[in-house]
C-alpha cells in the first residue's frame, strides 16, 4: 500500500525515540500498540487518600457492624434485611 506521507519524512530518530519514551511513561504506548488511537482517553489511577491500616480498620468495623449505606442490616435467616434504625 502506497502512502504519500511516508516519502520525504523529516522526523529524526531522536524525535521518534523521545516520543516513544514519553508514551511509555504516560501509559499510552500500551494502547497504541494494541491498535487504539494515540488520543485514546487514558484513565488515571485513583489517588490513595487512606493508609492500608485505615482501610483494614474500616473493614473490621464493617464486619462487626454490617449496616449498609441506606441503613439496612442483614439479620440472616427468614428475617433477612431489616432497617437497622428499627432494631432494639
Amino acid at each position: 500500500m502506497f502512502t504519500p506521507d511516508h516519502l520525504g519524512n523529516t522526523v529524526s530518530r531522536d524525535s521518534v525515540r523521545n516520543t516513544v519514551l514519553v508514551a511509555q511513561q504516560d501509559g499510552s504506548l500500551e494502547w497504541i500498540s494494541r491498535g487504539y488511537p494515540a488520543t485514546y482517553p487514558l484513565v488515571k489511577a485513583p489517588t490513595l487518600t487512606k493508609s492500608r491500616d485505615q482501610v483494614l480498620q474500616e473493614l473490621e468495623y464493617a464486619k462487626r457492624n454490617p449496616i449498609t449505606a441506606d441503613g439496612m442490616r442483614d439479620m440472616g435467616g427468614e428475617a433477612g434485611w431489616v432497617n437497622a434504625q428499627q432494631l432494639p
